[in-house]
């Protein structure tokens, strides 16, 4: 489990810290007190800092720092993954409801029946070696091309190899949120999404009917209340009052 964070003392990575300490989730953190230069940084830092690595993990769980909260352990995770896995899935991206940061990919992707069907590059889950393939080429990419942002070059590496080979590709889109949830939705409202249902004992999606095992919640409206109040046990029933 990892993540790329550069500040070193502001603690803008609490929250995340607080959630993953709290399911006993160890974390590596790469690009501590380097200097940020764009978007595609995070992809440089994290390739480099897993090579570090290989051969001691299978799989291995990226999300952003700031704006992610674990809601379920390791063991969920895992076993949500290998169910992908036996789809010959080898990589497996957070799905959302907007077309970012290129809306003119927007009629490439395939799933149109799909609510949840655009990259979103803030959360993966991968097998470790495959993983560090698809960052060598997505950065050798972005260089050729002059992309400069991390979502766009991985869009198109998603469209390009389902293009190849359809509903054989290794490289997927959690589509069915079954382990990752973003909480920006184009559609009815971003700063909530009213396919989350809350309660004191669960969160889950309604429209998908699965259970998440990981939010993010992208953008300067989106705001994550509801998960950070259920995983703090401080999200209350509000009291149905009898006035017969």
């Amino acid at each position: 489990v990892c993540y790329v964070e550069t500040d070193n003392h502001d603690g803008k990575d609490e929250k995340i810290l607080y959630s993953l300490n709290r399911l006993n989730i160890p974390v590596v953190t790469f690009g501590k007190n380097e200097i940020w230069n764009g978007f595609m940084d995070k992809l440089n830092w994290l390739r480099d800092g897993m090579k570090e690595y290989v051969g001691q993990y299978d799989y291995v769980l990226f999300t952003d720092s700031r704006d992610v909260l674990y809601y379920k352990g390791l063991d969920v995770i895992e076993k949500e993954y290998e169910k992908h896995r036996k789809l010959g899935t080898k990589i497996l991206f957070n799905a959302e409801t907007n077309c970012y940061p290129n809306k003119e990919l927007k009629s490439k992707y395939p799933y149109p029946n799909k609510k949840y069907r655009y990259l979103n590059s803030g959360m993966f889950i991968g097998d470790f070696d495959y993983v560090i393939e698809i960052l060598d080429e997505a950065i050798l990419r972005a260089k050729t091309d002059g992309i400069i942002d991390d979502q766009e070059i991985m869009t198109l590496l998603y469209l390009e190899k389902y293009n190849l080979y359809g509903e054989k590709t290794e490289f997927r889109i959690d589509t069915e949120c079954s382990l990752f949830q973003c909480l920006w939705d184009e559609d009815l409202g971003r700063s909530a999404n009213f396919d989350i249902v809350y309660n004191k004992d669960r969160i889950y999606n309604n429209l998908t009917n699965t259970e998440p095992c990981v939010f993010h919640y992208p953008g300067s409206t989106c705001v994550s209340g509801q998960v950070w109040k259920i995983i703090n046990n401080k999200y209350h029933i509000k009291k149905t009052w009898n006035f017969k």
